[in-house]
């Protein structure tokens, strides 16, 4: 009884976190397409021969690493860059080939 309560719970949460995520992005939907046009436009200031080829510019949002974890698992993205909202700090999560997870902190 106590294991299907907890399940439950568990899923009601990650519900949560989705939904919340969801309306998070959708607010921040206009913001991202400005930066995008930004990105795109300091992409044409770089020569053929330079390394640096794209420049995209990210807002950091403030979320912790289970809904980073989440928001990578509903998107399919390789990596997020985001702002801990615990510690304040920039976390990079990436997936590795395993499909493990790798978290890098900035001791900043």
């Amino acid at each position: 009884m106590t294991l299907a309560i907890d399940s439950v719970i568990d899923k009601i949460e990650r519900q949560m976190k989705k939904y919340k995520q969801k309306t998070r992005n959708h607010k921040d939907v206009a913001s991202r397409s400005e930066s995008m046009d930004s990105s795109s436009e300091e992409y044409d200031e770089y020569d053929e021969n330079s390394k640096v080829v794209e420049t995209k510019k990210v807002i950091l949002e403030p979320m912790s690493l289970e809904d980073a974890i989440l928001e990578m698992d509903e998107s399919r993205k390789m990596f997020i860059i985001y702002r801990d909202s615990s510690s304040e700090k920039v976390s990079v999560i990436y997936r590795r080939d395993d499909e493990k997870y790798v978290l890098i902190e900035t001791n900043s």
